[in-house]
């Protein structure tokens, strides 16, 4: 697959994607997701790695697709953002989820709605300049800092 940079919009969200044998498994208790449990497959077997409470926006990404619909939404982890696809729903769309990020460019572009599901060229496009501008620092970083380790 070509560099993300250089992919056209057409390509489906799926093929940008590849699992890494992680699952967050939301936990719901009196009618409200409470937690998330990452199960992590290692060699066949499942083992849990981690819990963290559950972001108050999986609680709208489920009011506007219930699980009584049967969507299943992806969620993709890219760095500090999380974003969701819903396969079911068509193979270009994408949902940011917003965290609260100082000056989170694309928490601005994007349209804030789970039932429009329609901000993928938005959010493909934002992420396309943010890695340009961060190749750009990292390679002005390296050319000044040619010894420089773990950056």
């Amino acid at each position: 697959m070509d560099s993300f940079e250089n992919l056209p919009d057409s390509v489906p969200v799926k093929l940008m994607i590849k699992p890494v044998g992680r699952w967050q498994i939301p936990i719901r208790a009196n009618c409200r997701y409470i937690y998330f449990v990452e199960v992590s497959n290692n060699h066949g077997a499942w083992k849990p790695i981690g819990m963290e409470e559950a972001w108050s926006s999986w609680q709208e990404v489920r009011a506007a697709w219930p699980e009584s619909l049967g969507v299943n939404p992806i969620l993709i982890k890219y760095g500090q953002r999380n974003f969701i696809h819903f396969p079911q729903k068509g193979s270009h769309n994408l949902v940011y989820l917003r965290p609260n990020l100082a000056n989170d460019r694309l928490a601005d572009v994007s349209s804030k709605s789970y039932d429009r599901l329609d901000d993928s060229q938005i959010i493909f496009g934002q992420l396309k300049k943010v890695l340009k501008k961060d190749r750009e620092m990292y390679r002005k970083f390296r050319s000044r800092n040619p010894n420089a380790h773990g950056f």
